[in-house]
């Protein structure tokens, strides 16, 4: 296709140019556009932050106008116009020059920003098994908003912002894979773009993303900590801790009566961290979270600030809803991290995943 579109540009301009020939023959001036359409083909490959921020300037665009200029270098020296053929070569080079030169700011930082980017939210969430998607950045990270990802490519498709939700439109064709939805290396050049645009910082090197970095986590919520023998966890503020044996709730109630050996609660939303000592095997056996088991939903391993968990998801039991529960096992201790009712993307089930990569346990109890 790219090279269609050369020849066809090229054609289409040498003609039109050659019109005004003096002494020189058609080829030439074909010759010439062809030379331009094809440094405007490879050019506007480049996807620097200018053509990102104004797609008038594209696959179609850029080469034509390459292509009239090297042209217009044809006409003045057919002519004799010695000055203007110097000038117009002086401008094709200052221009091409200066197209890379956008190309590298902030394109070549872009690689740095994904870097960078995927170690925070690797932190904050885990490392998905085929990369980040905006989804998941959005979950992660407060301080981005659906705005900032309008554009942004995956692998085989886009996101795109339909008045105030984030949608996602698959472009390629098939086999479908499970990493569709995973952020390119294109798209993450977009994302920088618009989300340095919309914070206001102009990225020209690399403590810039640094600033970058640092806005985004200014989105974050406050967190209050609990910090008890065997672990610690910091929610956001609004949620508050109710010890009840080997277990502490966490509700929105900062005044709570539970009665003594309580194992659950029934006031939704809670978040509940249980504490026993256990081989796990035999835990899961006993609250039926085996495979094969109708109770549960989904389970998978994941890891979570370096410490290995498994996240499970299961029906709630005596009522309606879902439960979310991670599991951790650094010792002979099995800790349970657990929310109800669990409602993807909501408030209170993205205030407990913010929580749950907060959670350390104490070695030392």
């Amino acid at each position: 296709m790219p090279i269609l579109i050369t020849l066809i540009i090229a054609v289409v301009v040498g003609y039109i140019t050659s019109l005004k020939k003096k002494r020189f023959p058609i080829w030439i001036y074909m010759l010439t556009a062809f030379f331009g359409a094809l440094a405007g083909t490879l050019i506007s490959f480049g996807d620097s932050a200018l053509f990102l921020n104004y797609p008038i300037l594209n696959i179609w665009t850029v080469p034509v106008i390459l292509s009239i200029l090297f042209s217009l270098v044809a006409i003045f020296a057919d002519r004799g116009k010695m000055i203007l053929t110097v000038i117009s070569i002086f401008i094709i080079i200052t221009g091409i020059a200066g197209f890379i030169y956008i190309d590298s700011s902030p394109s070549d930082y872009s690689g740095l920003f994904r870097e960078e980017l995927s170690r925070a939210g690797a932190e904050r969430v885990g490392q998905p098994i085929e990369g980040f998607n905006a989804f998941i950045y959005l979950e992660a990270f407060p301080g981005f908003i659906a705005k900032d990802f309008d554009g942004v490519k995956s692998f085989e498709g886009i996101y795109n912002l339909n008045d105030t939700e984030l949608e996602y439109t698959r472009t390629a064709g098939n086999p479908i894979t499970s990493a569709e939805e995973t952020i390119s290396e294109e798209g993450y050049k977009i994302l920088l773009v618009n989300f340095s645009k919309r914070v206001g910082v102009e990225v020209n090197n690399e403590k810039n993303i640094a600033t970058l970095l640092d806005k985004l986590r200014e989105g974050d919520p406050e967190l209050v900590s609990y910090i008890g023998d065997d672990f610690s966890i910091w929610f956001p503020e609004g949620w508050y801790a109710h010890e009840n044996n080997s277990s502490v709730f966490f509700t929105h109630d900062e005044i709570l009566d539970i009665p003594k050996n309580t194992e659950s609660f029934a006031a939704a939303p809670w978040a509940q961290i249980t504490i026993s000592i256990i081989d796990i095997d035999e835990l899961f056996a006993q609250n039926l979270w085996t495979d094969g088991s109708g109770f549960v939903i989904s389970k998978n391993s994941v890891r979570i600030d370096n410490m290995e968990a498994i996240r499970i998801v299961t029906e709630a039991g005596g009522t309606s809803g879902e439960v979310l529960s991670y599991v951790f096992n650094p010792d002979e201790r099995v800790f349970i991290v657990s929310h109800y009712p669990y409602i993807p993307r909501s408030q209170d089930t993205d205030e407990f995943e913010q929580a749950v990569r907060t959670f350390m346990v104490n070695y030392n109890y």
